[in-house]
């Protein structure tokens, strides 16, 4: 009976919690490294297919059988691939960071994270910066296509 008790209990002990913030703290920095490998990984694998055309003398291909439309389409079609993997990792990275911060409240006040609407200018930067990163990431990619495939015209 005693074990139920402890079980439906919320309350833990510092040590549990500082355990538990370094076991979540792990996942976090796993999570925002993988996030942003992975990001410029698929970033520049698709600026080289949209660049491909442009870039081939330096390298020696040829493609010339192969029309740059093909190329900047691909690149489109690979800059959405890139937008919606790379939110999928920020969102992964977001419910991390949320859970972390879940278990730094139940510390006492004076070991919390001090809210970032409460430092100077903190309210301007109170967005995602790697929700905002990875949208300027994609729109740069589709700017670029949209306007290489403009000018080929």
């Amino acid at each position: 009976m005693a074990e139920k008790k402890n079980n439906t209990n919320n309350k833990l002990t510092e040590e549990e919690t500082l355990s538990l913030m370094s076991i979540y703290l792990e996942e976090f920095t796993f999570r925002d490294h993988l996030l942003w490998s992975q990001t410029f990984k698929f970033f520049y694998a698709t600026l080289i297919v949209i660049l491909l055309p442009n870039i081939s003398g330096m390298f020696s291909l040829d493609i010339a059988a192969i029309p740059s439309l093909a190329f900047r389409v691909t690149g489109l079609i690979m800059a959405v691939a890139f937008l919606y993997a790379s939110l999928g990792y920020v969102k992964r990275l977001e419910a991390s960071t949320k859970t972390y911060g879940n278990i730094i409240s139940m510390l006492p006040k004076q070991y919390q994270r001090v809210p970032l609407r409460t430092v100077k200018f903190g309210r301007l930067f109170q967005g995602r910066m790697s929700t905002i990163i990875v949208v300027l990431l994609f729109f740069s990619l589709v700017i670029l296509d949209t306007l290489l495939i403009i000018f080929r015209l």
